[in-house]
This record gives structure tokens, sequence and C-alpha cells, in this order.
């Protein structure tokens, strides 16, 4: 059963609207009534041993740049401790930006992230790794990319769930999405949608054949199947005003018509580990619609995933 994050960390830096992200990690704290990390990844690729040779002003020239960065973050905090939101502020030198997010999650014990969405030129998509989407890859806990200013009343939730895990997902972790789905939904006073698409296959495996295709490929018994799966999944639903939609073709393309026409203001959806090959030429569901919501996306990992980010010591972090 899901329980309410006790502790947010909201991930700020330079490349998103860190107003956009403490907002709506205010938001969600003051709601759950969860404490606040404010944490900034501190780094410049100038401020390094080629222009600072010498340790004692190479570390003088860091600390005064976190300090810099910290005394930014207090300013934000304090707006939000007269709102009565326990906040507690850091920052840390670290690099990539994604990896000191998450090892800053660690220290913290964090149960959620909250973070900006960054814009992905096209001939950058497949050749680099954004910091968001390396966070989806590799966050420890769920995940919040934000992008919408304000979430409207009531609050339209989709939960975008796989029940026949056509996409490798495991079973138990629709039951995550749907659990945090209504949770939220229940302490805004929202509305919850339940969405899952599905490929057809009677016409590829039936174009050149001349034969009948079995009955179990019939249209109608694929379309049953799965809508059967998705009220399987309902069923634990309870106090929550709820609708479900089933589409006919790829998640990618449906997934945010689906958005636009309901104008969600969040998506839930779950991302697994995948190896090297598959995130190259495959890809996950959530990157690929990372660029064609408008909306907010709360990422879910399945129980028990381990990051690859690690905490690492002090002293290795200096020579970055």
């Amino acid at each position: 059963m899901f329980r309410p994050p006790n502790r947010l960390l909201a991930g700020l830096g330079p490349a998103h609207d860190g107003d956009l992200v403490v907002d709506r990690a205010g938001d969600i704290a003051r709601r759950f009534d969860a404490e606040l990390v404010l944490f900034e990844s501190v780094y410049n690729q100038y401020v390094s041993r080629h222009y600072f040779p010498q340790v004692s002003a190479l570390e003088h020239a860091r600390s005064a740049l976190v300090r810099n960065h910290v005394d930014r973050i207090e300013r934000k905090a304090e707006v939000l401790e007269r709102a009565g939101i326990k906040v507690t502020i850091d920052a840390a030198w670290d690099a990539p930006w994604d990896e000191g997010v998450i090892r800053g999650a660690l220290r913290h014990q964090a149960d959620w992230i909250v973070a900006g969405v960054s814009s992905h030129p096209v001939h950058r998509r497949r050749l680099f790794g954004n910091s968001d989407w390396q966070l989806i890859r590799h966050a420890p806990c769920p995940l919040l990319l934000v992008r919408r200013a304000s979430w409207e009343a009531p609050l339209r939730v989709i939960a975008a769930v796989d029940p026949l895990h056509s996409h490798g997902k495991p079973e138990y972790l629709d039951n995550r999405i749907i659990d945090i789905s209504a949770c939220l939904c229940r302490w805004h006073d929202g509305r919850l949608y339940v969405f899952h698409a599905f490929q057809p296959i009677v016409s590829d495996i039936c174009a050149d054949d001349p034969d009948p295709a079995p009955i179990e490929y019939t249209e109608a018994n694929l379309e049953g199947a799965h809508n059967a799966a998705v009220e399987a999944l309902v069923d634990r639903l309870a106090e929550v005003d709820y609708g479900v939609r089933v589409a006919e073709g790829d998640t990618e393309e449906k997934l945010p018509e689906f958005a636009t026409e309901i104008s969600a203001d969040l998506v839930v959806m779950g991302a697994v580990a995948r190896n090297a090959v598959q995130r190259i030429f495959i890809g996950s569901t959530a990157e690929k619609v990372l660029d064609r919501l408008d909306c907010d996306i709360l990422i879910v990992k399945p129980a028990g995933f381990e990051s690859p980010v690690k905490l690492v010591e002090e002293a290795l972090l200096a020579a970055v």
C-alpha cells in the first residue's frame, strides 16, 4: 500500500525554473505535511585545478560558490517556512547535475525527488543523455518532473498502466502506479483516469496469410483481454472518482493525445531498468513521451529498485 511521502527533495539547477519546482514541491509538502529539502548540485567547469593550481585556493573558490547558492536557496526557504512548511536547505559540489541530485536524495533519505524538465533539441535526443532522462533511469525513488505552473482544480491525474506487461514491466508496478495516483487524487480532491494503450497484432499477422486467423487473434478478443486486465486493476480503487480509457495504438502517441483531451495536470507512469542496448535502440516509454506531454510527470520505479548512482566520499568529489 502506498504511503504519502514524509520527505521531498527539490532538485534545483540552472537549466530549470527553480521557482516552478519549489512551488510544486512546497504545495505537495503542505498537503502531505511532509518535510521539504531544497537542494542544489553545484558545479562550474572553470573552478578546477587548471585555473586554481593551489588546493587551498581551489577549495576556497568552491566553498564560496556553494555558499552563494545556499544564500539564494535560503531566500526561497523563507517563503515556504512562513507558510508553515518545514524546510531544510543544502547544496553540494557535485557533477553531473543529475547524479548530484540523486546523491542528495540518498543523503537526505528523500521519499520523492521533484525536478524541472529541460528542453531536448532533436539532434541530442538519441546521442546524449539529458539530465531529466538520467533522473528517470537512475532515481531511487518516485520522481516528479514539473512542467506546469499550477495544478488546476479538480486535479486530473492519468495512471498509465501496462497490465499485460507488453513492455516488460513487472506486474506489481501497475499496482504502485494505481495506488500513488489514487492517493494524490484523494489528497487533492482530484479525478483519476486509468489509461492503457495496446498495439493491434491481427493486421501484422494476417496481412499476407490466406488462412483465417486463429480465434485467439481476433480483434475483439484482443481488445477484450486488455479491457479485462485494466478492469482487474481498477477493482482495487476505493473512494476515488475515476474513469478508464483503453486505446488502440502506440502509447507514445495515444497517451499525449489523451492527456491533451482531458487537460491532464499529471501523468503517473512506470519505468524499469534496461541494459545499454535496449536503452539505445528501444528507449523507455517515459523518455519517449517526455517531450510530447505538456503536463507534469511522476515516474514510479518497481519496489526494490537500486540506483547505480551511489554515495561517494567527499575526497573523491574534490577531484571533479
